[in-house]
């Protein structure tokens, strides 16, 4: 609560405070952890209230919103989608119900994002080369898919698959991944291993489905070298080509242990 602050010096204030949180490390040398922040803002007179609890109300719907959408990111209320935080004269019962639905399913939204990211910071752990991958290639994911216009929810899917692609490789060896010189064939063997890995490990979970594609063929080729099928142009299912030419560009798969 920041009594007496406009809302244009609260988003000042939220930036610093998210830039402060990005510039630090946590962990140790060996093991270092980015963190994540959420923040949301919102203020009076300029966020149209009708009672004071709406603004707590209206601050939390931007929250989730921040989360929903990857997190370590400002969230205001202007950005949470116009008329779904309106007073609405209905019947109280019928009222109440209705926000106690919109909440659940922004809790489950949001247990989906941060279940994304968990599983995501596990490969960072056990691989750091991986870890600096993966946030290049969700932002480079999300800004190919948008850029090919495709829909809200499928850019969803193909950021969720970009955090996920390599989990597979926390069943792989340290000596594996960590290796400076160039892998055997029998290393290599193991390291193919990782996209079916990585599908066994998210396959109970419901709502990682629709990415079970994405990270099983990710890294087949259109000229079927690659595997770990060695599928070739069109027995490619289509939503791989989606987040694909993401991985092509990385210095994570150019290192010479893997080359």
């Amino acid at each position: 609560m920041l009594n007496g602050v406009n809302k244009a010096n609260a988003l000042i204030l939220a930036r610093r405070i998210l830039s402060g949180v990005n510039s630090y490390r946590f962990g140790t040398k060996r093991h270092r952890v980015k963190m994540k922040l959420s923040l949301a803002v919102a203020a009076h007179p300029e966020d149209t209230i009708h009672q004071a609890m709406d603004l707590v109300l209206l601050a939390d719907q931007a929250l989730n919103k921040a989360k929903e959408n990857g997190g370590n990111q400002i969230c205001s209320a202007t950005d949470v989608r116009k008329g779904s935080y309106e007073h609405i004269d209905l019947n109280p019962d019928i009222h109440s119900l209705g926000e106690k639905l919109k909440k659940l399913t922004k809790r489950s939204n949001q247990s989906l994002a941060e279940a994304t990211f968990a599983f995501a910071k596990t490969i960072e752990l056990k691989d750091h080369y991986s870890g600096e991958h993966v946030e290049r290639t969700v932002h480079y994911a999300a800004d190919i898919a948008q850029a090919l216009g495709l829909p809200a929810d499928r850019v969803e899917i193909i950021k969720q698959a970009a955090m996920l692609h390599d989990l597979g490789k926390i069943g792989i060896r340290k000596e594996i991944l960590h290796k400076n010189s160039e892998l055997n064939p029998k290393e290599m063997a193991e390291i193919k291993r990782h996209p079916q890995i990585g599908v066994d490990i998210i396959r109970p979970i419901h709502f990682f489905q629709p990415v079970i594609p994405l990270i099983l063929y990710h890294h087949e080729r259109w000229d079927g070298k690659g595997y770990p099928y060695g599928l070739k142009k069109e027995e490619i299912p289509l939503g791989c080509v989606d987040c694909r030419p993401c991985g092509c560009v990385s210095s994570a798969d150019l290192r010479p242990a893997i080359s």
